[in-house]
């Protein structure tokens, strides 16, 4: 079983927030961005949250064509893929969303890796949001681990929103 069914079993289906609002933080500081520049995104990956909110969000402001991708198949995405390896060309996407994902990977050696093809399939913009669950079988991390891996793919902050618990940023290609 790969981890991120445990992030779809234990954690998303127990979530209460993706009920109450229509978009994830890390959204809505990419609309401060996109709205500042009036920047409409055409096509939008989103790796993450199975409710899908976000695509559904950014399709309905700004007709956004959507792609959802995860690495199982009960969430009905458009494409299944592990986000080592993303089935994609290269700058295809406006936009890359990576929506607590990091947490529920095999292991945090893959991270480098996955920052590297968010960063391929992206054009412009990557949404990466990461959250401190307390599920023990979650990878535990700091947020360092998270910066020094955006600083080696020479990645620029342009927003964030760091708490004690969760890092929500904007990284522009």
């Amino acid at each position: 079983m790969i981890r991120i069914r445990i992030l779809r079993e234990e954690y998303c289906n127990h979530c209460n927030i993706s009920r109450r609002s229509p978009r994830s933080t890390g959204v809505r500081l990419l609309e401060t961005v996109i709205d500042r520049e009036g920047f409409r995104p055409r096509l939008v990956i989103d790796y993450g949250c199975s409710t899908w909110r976000n695509s559904k969000y950014l399709a309905n402001k700004y007709g956004s064509f959507t792609v959802r991708v995860d690495a199982i198949m009960d969430t009905r995405p458009n494409v299944v893929a592990y986000p080592t390896r993303l089935p994609f060309r290269d700058g295809v996407a406006d936009v890359v969303l990576f929506t607590h994902i990091l947490m529920f990977m095999n292991s945090k050696d893959e991270w480098q890796e996955t920052i590297g093809e968010l960063k391929r399939v992206s054009k412009r913009y990557i949404v990466l949001e990461t959250y401190h669950v307390k599920n023990p079988r979650a990878l535990k991390y700091d947020a360092q681990e998270i910066m020094k891996i955006i600083e080696e793919n020479k990645l620029n902050i342009i927003k964030k929103n760091i708490k004690q618990n969760m890092e929500n940023l904007i990284l522009y290609i």
